[in-house]
């Protein structure tokens, strides 16, 4: 397999392609236009919604204090020790206020358009992972239309959040990484572990997927062929990237912290009985008081006597995750139900009905129902052509899903991680279905 060259294929079409429904014979420059429609759309798409929104609002939670961070960083040139909750944020995000808005924070529009650009990006990334994957322009073309038009992604940009960001890092990051696997690429891996180190900076879950990225790859010839110089490549990109802030932490705080020290408030969070019951809560007044009553008063309190004077970040975290895992052992049954339903919610295909109306409830059960369907026949159609790749990505699937359960889960930390492949999936089983007599699909080597 040519892992060289991008979707738009000069030749017409290739392995898994059709003639009908793909862009046919292209010239480089008509290439290159077809990705600047693409970025356009979903680019103009996602200017609408933040206007339709409001250009200045901001209403998500973290929002003001990713602002107020990249406003202290500015203003004081040092990283802040915490923010408005008891951990420093991760920095990428921060870091990206403060280049793009040239340390004016306060210019909240100027941050979603940069977010607005990044995410129109992650459109065509996986478009490329599509071309890759299935050597199909019609997949590739349908896959970067989907996510142009993909409504969980345009949402994302309209506030200022992490996951835009996070899922062009990451998403870039497993781009290298399929071209690592299949064209024994080591700069292509090295670019991996470069991505796969700023979506951990930019979101901490993103190491779990880079360490099991790193040993997938070290073992996809089988257990007597380890690919060394690819995996010492993807193992590089990390280290360069994190090592500075690793250094940073160090110095500042004589501890070694690879992001940030929020690993065991976000475990006591999670494994919080009450968080449990305030998922249940039926109505929906009741549920945003019982919420704010836990932000603001139950966490404050248990903070308060963590953040004792001469603790350090990881001796606090220490102590959040001890107080999580008296958490559990309070009721060990009732945690493992717990979890369980923390498990259904992962996948669960609509979005809460207690913060969200019945219209977009009922529309998000919908497509994602119609997303996951197309993706597994993506994959099932897949799966003959090449055993590894498919398996890899139900095995990635799983590992963050099992990695996310002991946290809080909610719909939006899921999307990042899985519907830029689910939707390349989907694009190819589209593709299967539009073709009137579907070619026999050689495996892959």
């Amino acid at each position: 397999m040519n892992v060289g060259r991008g979707w738009m294929n000069d030749r017409g079409t290739r392995g898994g392609d059709f003639r009908a429904h793909s862009p046919g014979r292209m010239t480089e420059g008509s290439k290159k236009r077809w990705r600047l429609a693409i970025f356009a759309v979903a680019f103009v798409i996602r200017i609408a919604a933040i206007g339709f929104h409001g250009p200045e609002d901001v209403a998500f939670g973290d929002a003001r204090d990713y602002l107020a961070t990249a406003s202290h960083l500015c203003r004081e040139r040092e990283y802040p020790d915490h923010g408005n909750l008891p951990f420093f944020r991760a920095p990428a995000l921060p870091f990206f206020i403060a280049a793009t808005t040239l340390c004016h924070p306060e210019r909240v529009v100027v941050v979603k358009l940069a977010l607005a650009a990044v995410d129109s990006g992650t459109a065509l990334i996986i478009g490329e992972i599509a071309w890759l994957l299935f050597e199909s322009s019609g997949a590739a073309a349908i896959a970067a239309l989907l996510a142009a038009l993909y409504p969980f992604f345009i949402f994302g940009v309209v506030d200022v959040r992490t996951e835009p960001l996070f899922m062009f890092f990451l998403t870039l990051a497993i781009w290298g990484f399929f071209r690592a696997l299949r064209g024994d690429n080591a700069r292509a891996a090295l670019l991996s572990g470069v991505a796969f180190a700023l979506a951990a900076l930019t979101r901490p879950s993103g190491l779990a997927a880079a360490a099991f990225a790193g040993i997938t790859l070290l073992f996809a010839r089988g257990i007597r062929r380890p690919r060394w110089a690819e995996t010492s490549a993807l193992a590089a990109g990390v280290v360069i990237v994190l090592l500075p802030w690793i250094a940073r932490n160090a110095l500042r705080y004589h501890e070694v912290i690879l992001v940030n020290d929020a690993a065991g408030f976000n475990f006591w969070r999670g494994s919080h009985p009450e968080m449990d019951r305030i998922a249940r809560i039926e109505d929906a007044t009741e549920y945003r008081r019982a919420a704010l009553t836990f932000e603001t008063e139950l966490t404050s309190r248990v903070a308060r006597a963590i953040a004792t004077p001469g603790r350090s970040p990881q001796e606090r975290s220490r102590a959040w995750l001890a107080a999580g895992l008296a958490n559990i052992s309070q009721d060990p049954a009732e945690a493992m139900r717990f979890a369980g339903r923390k498990a259904w919610r992962y996948w669960c295909p609509w979005l809460n009905p207690k913060e969200h109306g019945k219209v977009a409830v009922v529309g998000s059960g919908g497509f994602n129902t119609l997303l996951y369907t197309l993706a597994a026949i993506g994959l099932a159609c897949h799966l003959k052509r090449d055993r590894f790749v498919t398996c890899w990505v139900i095995g990635y699937f799983l590992i963050i899903w099992l990695a996310h359960i002991p946290l809080q889960v909610v719909m939006r930390f899921r999307i990042p991680f899985t519907d830029p492949l689910l939707i390349a999936f989907a694009a190819i089983a589209i593709v299967h279905f539009m073709r009137p007599s579907p070619p026999h699909l050689q495996p892959v080597a």
